[in-house]
């Protein structure tokens, strides 16, 4: 509707763990330097509030972010989205046995991979006689604030808005464009394996 965003579903419920899109960086360097996608969909939801595990990154993001789109457009007390981010540009698929490079891009792409990063760390925990890690959510933001790099901020960038309407920006921290960056599974590993 014009003048006013329109909040993905279901990635925007609390229940589920969402994913927005990243480019670029250098898996050498701790954080990467991967920046938001501007195709990244991210913001905050018109169906659900803010769940209580999300308060102190919002309330971050809200303190230190000047550069926010129009009140009207967006619901600053519902759920923000997403979460957590990958790659989500030139993904090779195949199809009838010829690869096709560059063939996929979106969160589409980035949301299996962050769904793989979470079956490996599921691994480890089954491997340590440990249940699968369950509802993601609250563990992703308490584990964002207390563990150093367990995630690689993407702190430039933004997300583009509705028809030609600003997006969010990236800041450091949680932000509605990557939520706290992709995750960085040598360090979740240790984190998981203790928990």
């Amino acid at each position: 509707n014009a003048g006013r965003y329109s909040p993905n579903y279901p990635t925007g419920s609390p229940y589920v763990t969402s994913v927005g899109g990243l480019v670029g960086g250098n898996t050498t360097k701790v954080p990467t330097g991967e920046v938001t996608d501007y195709i990244s969909g991210g913001g905050f939801s018109d169906w659900w509030t803010r769940p209580e595990w999300q308060n102190d990154a919002f309330e971050a993001y809200f303190a230190n972010n000047t550069h926010l789109p129009k009140q009207t457009y967006w619901n600053r007390t519902g759920r923000g989205y997403p979460d957590l981010a990958a790659q989500s540009e030139l993904f090779t698929i195949v199809v009838a046995g010829i690869p096709l490079p560059g063939g996929v891009a979106g969160t589409s792409a980035a949301t299996p991979t962050v769904a793989g990063v979470i079956a490996m760390l599921n691994d480890v925990r089954l491997n340590a006689g440990k249940p699968p890690l369950g509802f993601l959510n609250p563990f992703i933001y308490q584990t964002a604030v207390k563990v150093e790099n367990a995630f690689n901020d993407a702190a430039s960038g933004f997300n583009a808005g509705c028809n030609d309407l600003d997006g969010f920006v990236a800041r450091p921290g949680w932000d509605p464009t990557t939520g706290w960056g992709s995750p960085n599974f040598e360090i979740l590993k240790n984190v998981v394996v203790e928990l």
